[in-house]
């Protein structure tokens, strides 16, 4: 019987090489913030500010905001 593949190469390790995935397939536009778990878009207009927040159990697990500030 065939062994089935996995994605994820060790779950120890499975957010930081989602977010360097992200960081790679993004080409410049974001980066990491820190040490912390967190990105950063690179270039935000002026006057606008956004917002990614991360979480939940179900497919919905990402939820993005953008605001003018005034």
């Amino acid at each position: 019987m065939k062994h089935a593949k996995k994605i994820i190469n060790d779950p120890r390790n499975v957010v930081n090489e989602l977010l360097e995935g992200l960081i790679e397939a993004c080409h410049g536009r974001i980066r990491p913030l820190g040490h912390v778990q967190a990105l950063v878009k690179t270039d935000i207009p002026k006057g606008k500010v956004g917002l990614l927040i991360g979480g939940g159990a179900d497919m919905n697990r990402s939820f993005t905001a953008s605001s003018e500030i005034a």
